[in-house]
């Protein structure tokens, strides 16, 4: 599976580009990690427009942290670090983790992913 780059870098600008002029927010960001295989044939600007869709308001940045091919799987395994915030308070780990949860659901039940299991 050959990776196009010219694919995902226009989303993760689309994604900076809404919080241009926007307040910096003094409330700290919440981090977490998400890691799976794509599914045949899926591209990430796919992956890309529903993790943003999904992660509403509260996300703030997505990008990549590893792209690698699985040899004993022959499958495409990716990990995006998505970076949460509210900028009205400080955000609780169950509400990120809900809306990662979210996420990962959407994307299962479209079978773009499948979520890498540790």
């Amino acid at each position: 599976m050959k990776l196009n780059l010219k694919n995902f870098f226009p989303y993760s600008r689309k994604l900076k580009a809404r919080r241009i002029f926007q307040k910096i927010s003094s409330f700290p960001a919440a981090e977490r990690d998400i890691s799976f295989y794509l599914v045949q044939k899926t591209e990430i600007k796919t992956i890309l427009k529903e993790i943003i869709k999904w992660g509403g308001e509260l996300l703030e940045d997505v990008y990549c942290v590893e792209n690698y091919l699985d040899p004993k799987r022959k499958k495409r395994s990716l990990t995006f670090r998505l970076v949460f915030r509210d900028k009205k308070k400080t955000l609780e780990g169950e509400k990120v983790n809900a809306l990662l949860e979210i996420i990962l659901q959407k994307l299962e039940q479209k079978k773009e992913i499948e979520i890498r299991k540790s």
